[in-house]
């Protein structure tokens, strides 16, 4: 692999020039030179944001040649056998490609994915987004996947005195998980039925004896309704979660909203890391300490993209994330469109993409003038702005945990939107919600919500529901409902 040396005086083009000149003679990345690219081009130094950019391009011509030489898609479609190359030190453009979307995945699944390496694993999606998909890996990706991570990992194993001891609750949800290297020995456990929870417990008392390991469990990781449910359960039978004095709880899956990530931290006094992650990958990106953006894992091409799929350079967009190789081989999805309407941001202290979650497309509500877009409710705001009213009823996603008493804690409000336009009338928003009693019998309280909701929604960046209310365009309507009122299909993923 190409050295890198940032020590001494350089122009910005001329060093990525030569960086570029010596990935060139490189003939094929290897784990631990990758590791140590990715480590070294971490930080803001302009320098390395040209290296990355450099690094980037040389992986997505790479990414493109074995996505040839493996499957039939790209090996049969003129649009993929060339891609050109930017300026050393400038993004690449991926714009000249088509999007793939989970419809285009799952028809042409067959060609995607490779004739030719052998297959290791089936890892699936369960379609609560989409269609389901199926994602396979071979014996090839999966080795180098091990390698690499262990190769990142080693400079922080060595400055660890006492590696860690992790608890975890793992997901049959996406079928069989890819091995990666972590640190320290990991527990598994779960929240699911009243066995797990207490075991779960159990787990985090007790001390152990493990040569070079601490003596209790240091970091909690699950998804994000596991853990928000567990620790509730913690509270209710008086146990503070403080006293297991964890070094960090990571947490995965849904979109979190702030008052839930705010009561995870006030509740266990530690670091939380949010992680967004994809079957279809291997990563995704990570929240920025206590902000609402997220940021690319360096071995993930990021693009926020229009409907015509140029690129977006700031505001509102689809997600389109490309895995390169060699993380990802046997199924590659070049321009990849998630599913997910993302704000893009720029920030001069990452050279990787960064952008707000602003909700699934399928559940944006968004209306058409003029030939443009024009979005009226974002869905993860919506989320934001329903998660700290107490008022509103979660469905409950563990009622087969008897021994907890709410088992609502870390499901979504139990909601329902719809937009119509019909001929002829004024177009109609209708946002239902339950609540936690009948309506009716607390008529100003129902007054006071549709008051606030509405100044909310009002006042979302981005959207025009504001201007449109006010030139009488449409109407905002709220139905409250009483417990299992809602008759129609809620929103099960935000």
């Amino acid at each position: 692999m190409a050295s890198l040396s940032l020590r001494r005086p350089a122009a910005e083009p001329e060093f990525a020039a030569e960086l570029a000149e010596r990935l060139e003679a490189v003939e094929a990345p290897t784990a631990a030179g990758l590791a140590g690219l990715v480590e070294r081009l971490s930080g803001s130094h302009p320098l390395k944001a040209a290296a990355t950019h450099v690094v980037q391009a040389w992986l997505m011509q790479y990414t493109l040649r074995q996505a040839r030489e493996n499957c039939a898609f790209y090996r049969d479609r003129d649009i993929y056998q060339s891609l050109a190359l930017p300026e050393p030190g400038t993004p690449i453009d991926l714009s000249g490609l088509p999007v793939i979307d989970r419809r285009i995945a799952v028809a042409h699944a067959e060609e995607i994915v490779s004739d030719r390496l052998e297959l290791r694993q089936i890892c699936h999606s369960s379609g609560t987004t989409g269609m389901p998909i199926e994602i396979h890996k071979s014996y090839a990706e999966v080795a180098f996947i091990g390698a690499y991570f262990t190769a990142l990992f080693q400079p922080l194993r060595q400055r660890i005195g006492t590696l860690p001891l992790s608890l975890s609750f793992p997901n049959v949800n996406h079928g069989m998980p890819v091995p990666i290297p972590g640190f320290g020995k990991g527990f598994h456990g779960g929240v699911t039925d009243d066995t797990l929870i207490r075991d779960a417990v159990r787990v985090l008392q007790r001390t152990y004896r493990i040569p070079g390991h601490a003596s209790r469990i240091k970091i909690l990781a699950g998804l994000e309704h596991h853990i928000l449910f567990f620790t509730s359960y913690l509270l209710e039978q008086g146990i503070d979660p403080r006293s297991f004095q964890l070094q960090a709880v990571n947490i995965t899956g849904n979109f979190v909203a702030r008052h839930w990530l705010d009561f995870l931290a006030e509740s266990w006094g530690t670091l939380i890391n949010d992680r967004f992650t994809l079957t279809e990958l291997i990563g995704g990106a990570s929240r920025l300490g206590l902000s609402d953006e997220f940021v690319l894992d360096a071995q993930i091409f990021g693009e926020v993209v229009n409907d015509h799929g140029r690129s977006v350079e700031e505001g509102p967009g689809r997600l389109c994330l490309t895995g390169m190789a060699p993380w990802v081989q046997m199924h590659p999805l070049i321009r990849y469109d998630t599913g997910d309407l993302v704000w893009r941001t720029r920030r001069d202290d990452t050279p990787h993409l960064t952008f707000r979650f602003l909700g699934k497309q399928r559940n944006v509500i968004a209306r058409e003038r003029g030939g443009r877009r024009e979005y009226l409710v974002f869905s993860a705001v919506l989320n934001e702005i329903l998660s700290p009213i107490p008022d509103i009823r979660l469905y409950d996603w563990f009622s087969n945990v008897r021994c907890a008493l709410d088992r609502s804690i870390g499901s979504l409000p139990t909601m329902a939107v719809r937009y119509d336009e019909p001929a002829g009338e004024t177009p109609l928003l209708r946002i239902a919600l339950e609540l936690r009693y009948a309506p009716h019998c607390f008529r100003p309280r129902v007054e006071e919500l549709v008051k606030r909701l509405t100044a909310q929604l009002r006042a979302v960046e981005g959207t025009v529901l504001a201007a449109a209310m006010d030139a009488g365009e449409l109407e905002l309507k709220f139905d409250f409902l009483p417990p299992e009122g809602l008759k129609e299909p809620i929103v099960i993923k935000i």
